[in-house]
Formats: structure tokens, sequence, C-alpha cells
């Protein structure tokens, strides 16, 4: 079986194969990212999401390099992975994957990328505009009620939940990110000061 499915955008291609990858093997550098194991190959390249799916039972790996290597030079895109993963701090990171809505399970937080860290999660939703944005951030005030404002990029906010813990959300033209912190001894404020330093502030 061979899939090729048209995603629109790489992120969401990328966020594909990170729903199908398997951490517990190794990636290959096929397009953006890519994963082959005995029976299955995949890979994102640009705004594409390719899989290839052997149906005889054995070890098909050999196969499966030569189909996604012929495939992904056929496949139009780039292989540059997408600029927010390079946003996210590496240290004491468990996972880092698209969240394709609710991020944090919540419904104003649309489609982005959410961190894992040993201490809590970070995360960088996209909107369309600035302005857009700016309502996601309205809604969060009135969704939480007692947020205090905080000093990071073009607006922020703080507040404790039962759920999420310490948690502050920023604005920074029409990205949204932020921490929510579930151990003592790490600022949320200040570890999502260092995120919003690393996201272009022209969009």
């Amino acid at each position: 079986m061979i899939d090729l499915s048209d995603f629109g955008e790489p992120d969401l291609a990328y966020g594909m194969f990170t729903s199908n990858v398997d951490g517990r093997q190794p990636t290959q550098k096929i397009g953006m990212n890519g994963q082959i194991v005995p029976r299955r190959g995949f890979f994102a390249k640009g705004r594409y999401f390719l899989e290839i799916a052997a149906n005889p039972e054995g070890d098909h790996t050999a196969a499966l390099k030569e189909w996604t290597a012929a495939f992904e030079k056929l496949i139009p895109g780039s292989t540059d992975l997408p600029p927010a993963l390079s946003w996210f701090p590496p240290e004491l990171r468990q996972s880092l994957r698209l969240v394709p809505q609710s991020v944090l399970g919540i419904r104003a937080l649309k489609r982005g990328y959410a961190a894992q860290y040993d201490y809590g999660k970070a995360f960088v939703v996209i909107e369309e505009t600035p302005q857009s944005a700016g309502a996601v951030m309205e809604a969060l005030r009135k969704r939480f009620g007692n947020t205090t404002p905080a000093a990071v990029a073009d607006e922020a906010l703080q507040v404790t939940d039962q759920y999420l813990g310490r948690l502050c959300v920023f604005r920074q033209g029409r990205y949204l990110g932020g921490y929510a912190i579930s151990q003592d001894g790490m600022d949320p404020i200040a570890l999502s000061k260092a995120l919003a330093a690393k996201i272009p502030k022209a969009n």
C-alpha cells in the first residue's frame, strides 16, 4: 500500500509524522523526517506525508528504504523542519508534537505545538492574525477569571489552575505561547520570556 496525502502546509504534514512515529525506534532523514520499521515506512516532506506499508509477513526494511528514497526524490517541498520545533529548549524535554486541536486541553488554543518536560508543558499556537491572537487572549482571561498581567512579549497573563498548575500565556504578534508548570522551582514567566525571545516578532 502506498498512500500520499497533501495536508496543505508543512506544519500539518509534520504533525501527521509525529502522530505516527514510534518513539522507541530511530528516525531517518527522509524529507523533513521519516521512519522505517520492518513492515512500514513513512515520511513528511513539505506539505506532503507519504506512507508505504508492506502486507506480507517478514522484515521488508531494505525494500522500504529503496521505495521511500525513490519517492522522496519525486515529492516536491522543503526538507527543512518546521521552524517552531527549534523554539523549544531541548533540556529535560520528553516529547514535542503537533496538537491538532485544544492545546493543553483548552478549546480556545487551537492547533499548535506542545512540548512535555519533566516539570510541565510548553506550547506555541499560531493564529491567523495578531488580532485573532488577541481575541484568544481575551477569551483566556474570561475562562480563567482571576488572571494577573505578566511582562512578556506583547501581552501576557499568569494564573494558577487546579489542573495545569502555574500557567503563563503570552502573545507575540499572531503567536500564542507559554508554560504550564507542575513542579516547584521553575518560573513560568522566566521560561515564557525565553520562549518568546525565539519567536519571530514580524509575524
